[in-house]
């Protein structure tokens, strides 16, 4: 069988046994060890030791100078924290939403949303995009908005957080996806 595939074999010695092949194979390979980098007759790499950055030092034998290092990388999807994609018959009242607003993006709150015709009436958060904190309008213009689908960006999958004044903050991956949108348009 090949050496990868071999399987383990157990069994049972006399301690006589034992000795005998501590005396006569073992120690001589062991005492080997500090003066060779490998060691014919054992799988290729022997040791491993990892660190928390996700490489593997490995070494032919343990006391071996020379090593390889090999990087392992845990792949994680990327999920978004805002949809690009309106989803006309799942919009209820209170989702955020990003809107176009002239020549700035704005943070909205729906509020209603007529299929028939395609409007949204929103409330709107100042500053405009990019920001991360925001406050009501204080224009009732913009408390107050009826737009048309047109105008629609991005929906935020998960609601910001409401701040005890009633301000609005979003989290720093929410910033960073609606950055993305914000140089794509």
């Amino acid at each position: 069988m090949p050496e990868p595939n071999r399987p383990i074999e157990i069994r049972w010695l006399s301690t006589n046994t034992i000795e005998n092949v501590y005396e006569n194979i073992l120690k001589p390979r062991w005492e080997q060890m500090s003066s060779k980098e490998s060691i014919s007759g054992i799988r290729d790499l022997h040791q491993f030791d990892s660190d928390i950055n996700g490489f593997i030092t490995c070494r032919r034998i343990s006391q071996s100078n020379t090593t390889t290092t090999h990087k392992f990388r845990i792949h994680t999807p990327n999920v978004s924290t805002i949809s690009r994609t309106p989803r006309l018959s799942t919009f209820e009242s209170d989702i955020f939403i990003i809107i176009a607003d002239h020549d700035s993006f704005r943070l909205a709150q729906l509020h209603s949303f007529d299929h028939s015709i395609s409007l949204f009436n929103v409330s709107c958060f100042d500053p405009p995009l990019p920001a991360s904190q925001f406050t009501c309008s204080k224009s009732s213009h913009l408390r107050n908005l009826i737009i048309s689908t047109q105008h629609f960006r991005a929906q935020l999958i998960e609601n910001p957080v409401r701040l005890v004044n009633d301000d609005i903050q979003i989290t720093a991956q929410q910033l960073l996806d609606i950055q993305k949108i914000l140089e794509e348009d």
